[in-house]
């Protein structure tokens, strides 16, 4: 998710306005509303969900857990509307939040601020090296401040970047930023072949030159791409900026 697409701050609290709403959101995201599939042995049924606890227990292999197990979340003694809250603001903010002002948001100590920016970072990362499948979209844009006569596009000083999409049953999915040395297949295949799983379909912008250029599968017409969710992207990216030579995935 971009920053571009979160709702307000108090669009947010009002979805998530009680612990039991963000327990839920968890499971519900996790598991389905009303399901669970034991981490251990792998079965869905049949379980049970002790409520005082809001631990689920698996009848086949009797092993217990929670629907932050395996998280950033797990074993924290923090509320989970916190936790919430922080991972909206590290997003939200387009150059990141400080531990500072994470605390001040939270509430919390400052060490405390930092664990838990640490651990949001860590996730993003880690969301970063995940590869693109399926269906994908791939488009560039420029970024950055223009020259003294005003010019915009290829041949000004401003910075290339690529940006890649996932489609998840016809949803925009993981989202993939890159700063890449200029425009055109031979600049934006090494970044594509890293980032989108073979065998994949592309979508591109460059009337399928990036397509040839990485061995990938075309999907219909590939001119259908402008206008399409990697495009639009590449509008919010051309608004906001990113900041060289950082990648974003989300």
């Amino acid at each position: 998710m971009t920053d571009d697409a979160l709702p307000s701050l108090t669009e947010f609290v009002n979805t998530h306005p009680t612990e039991e709403d963000c327990w839920q959101y968890l499971r519900e995201h996790r598991w389905g509303k009303d399901g669970f599939t034991c981490p251990d042995c792998g079965e869905d049924e049949p379980w049970g969900l002790i409520q005082t606890r809001h631990v689920f227990e698996c009848y086949a292999c009797r092993k217990q857990t929670s629907v932050t197990a395996g998280t950033i979340l797990q074993d924290t003694k923090l509320d989970l509307q916190t936790w919430f809250l922080a991972i909206y603001h590290v997003i939200k903010t387009k150059k990141g939040i400080t531990e500072p002002e994470l605390a001040r948001t939270l509430g919390v100590h400052a060490e405390t601020a930092h664990n838990i920016r640490q651990k949001i970072y860590r996730i993003l990362r880690r969301a970063q090296q995940r590869s693109l499948d399926g269906v994908g979209e791939a488009d560039e844009t420029y970024v950055g401040g223009k020259r003294p006569d005003d010019s915009s596009g290829r041949g000004t000083s401003k910075q290339c970047v690529v940006a890649l999409v996932d489609n998840k049953d016809e949803e925009a999915g993981n989202l993939h930023l890159q700063c890449v040395p200029g425009a055109g297949g031979e600049n934006l295949a090494p970044t594509v072949r890293v980032r989108v799983q073979e065998g994949s379909m592309l979508v591109d912008g460059q009337r399928g030159r990036l397509q040839r250029a990485c061995g990938l599968r075309a999907r219909g017409s590939p001119a259908r791409s402008r206008g399409g969710r990697a495009d639009a992207r590449c509008a919010a990216v051309e608004s906001h900026g990113v900041q060289q030579p950082q990648t974003r995935a989300v």
